[in-house]
């Protein structure tokens, strides 16, 4: 069976000083030691994850991070790496060890605030355990303090909101004509991430839904009437051209644009394309990391389309992974992928970042699809 893909997971992320025993809460909720553990400080030197799935909510992803006050030049850096994990959360968990919290613990709870990420205070190494206003009592070694901790985690969890692909654009017994162009960058035997995800939703609200090559869209259209068009960008200008003016349609990457971020400024940051100069630097940033073909989207296929579209030579600068550089000072553009290996909250931290700085951003699919059209005035969003 597949898992649900990282990118549609809640985070929830487990903070506190060295030793205050966050692997151990972890393992416990787990009934898996994934965690090393220890009573030396600074066992954990950097963020563990592992995918869980929590009766009554569902798929999650459980993040293990270094522990704060550590000050040797080691110390420092693990608790970097444990706040670039942090920033990302949906749901911070902060584990203490006495009644009052330490001044390591209001360091870690003003990091928590001002990320302004929910949290829950949890006191460990205690025999009791309940749920007061503030904080709620943990022992490991008790299944009910465990399951009682689960259960503020799903109370806080069910209280966030979930945006879905199509919310808003498709009624239940909608049809639907998903146009999927497979090349050879898709892996064998399986469809692509947003394919997946795409159809599953769906199916959730119950639709009908036709699945096909672009080579077959002519038939489709003859077979019957559609009330929605889902298409790859790579695509889009063929599909508009054998469909009515009238015919709604839409891309794949403008829908996952449209649920992971702030879709305005994505939109906002299309404006950029036609005042670009000749040397402007562009940033391609990609949330994952994979091998690279001749015809890769972000090497090849955007820098190639964005210089014939503009008529001038922009200067492509890379980044992979899922933290953009930190100065972005120099970037006139920024252009992120589609975000499959992403939660909303991590696309909506690069947008911010990205606006912080004074810097345009916008999404591959969008940035595509304008070169290709000249605008997106026609699709669905």
């Amino acid at each position: 069976m597949q898992q649900t893909p990282i990118g549609m997971r809640k985070k929830i992320v487990f903070v506190g000083r060295t030793n205050v025993g966050k692997s151990s809460i972890i393992n416990a909720i787990l009934g898996d030691e994934i965690s090393i553990i220890s009573d030396i400080d600074g066992t954990t030197t950097d963020s563990v994850s592992k995918a869980f799935e929590i009766l009554d909510f569902g798929p999650v992803q459980l993040y293990d991070t270094a522990g704060f006050g550590d000050e040797s030049p080691l110390g420092i850096e693990r608790e970097k790496a444990a706040l670039k994990t942090l920033k990302n959360a949906d749901l911070a968990v902060l584990v203490v060890t006495s009644n009052e919290l330490t001044p390591i613990d209001c360091k870690v709870l003003d990091y928590i605030n001002s990320f302004k990420i929910p949290y829950i205070i949890v006191y460990n190494k205690n025999d009791l355990y309940q749920y007061d206003n503030w904080k709620l009592s943990i022992n490991t070694l008790s299944k009910k303090s465990v399951q009682n901790l689960l259960g503020q985690i799903v109370k806080h969890l069910k209280q966030m909101p979930d945006k879905k692909l199509l919310e808003g654009i498709v009624q239940k017994h909608d049809k639907i004509l998903l146009v999927m162009p497979q090349d050879d960058s898709a892996p064998k035997g399986r469809l692509i991430m947003p394919q997946v995800q795409m159809i599953r939703e769906l199916i959730d609200r119950h639709v009908f839904i036709t699945c096909i090559a672009l080579e077959e869209l002519p038939k489709a259209l003859s077979s019957q009437n559609y009330d929605l068009i889902i298409t790859d960008s790579k695509v889009v200008k063929e599909v508009l051209k054998q469909v009515p003016v009238s015919q709604k349609v839409s891309t794949f990457s403008i829908l996952f644009a449209r649920m992971k971020g702030d879709f305005s400024v994505l939109l906002d940051g299309l404006v950029m394309i036609d005042a670009l100069n000749d040397n402007d630097k562009i940033l391609i940033a990609e949330s994952c990391v994979h091998t690279t073909r001749e015809d890769d989207i972000a090497k090849a296929m955007i820098p190639k389309i964005l210089e014939n579209y503009t008529g001038k030579t922009l200067i492509f600068e890379f980044a992979h992974g899922k933290t953009l550089p930190e100065n972005l000072t120099g970037y006139r553009l920024i252009l992120q992928c589609g975000g499959c290996v992403l939660t909303p909250k991590e696309v909506q931290n690069r947008i911010q970042t990205a606006l912080s700085q004074g810097i345009a951003i916008t999404n591959f699919g969008l940035a595509l699809t304008k070169c290709r059209l000249g605008d997106i005035a026609r699709l669905t969003f």
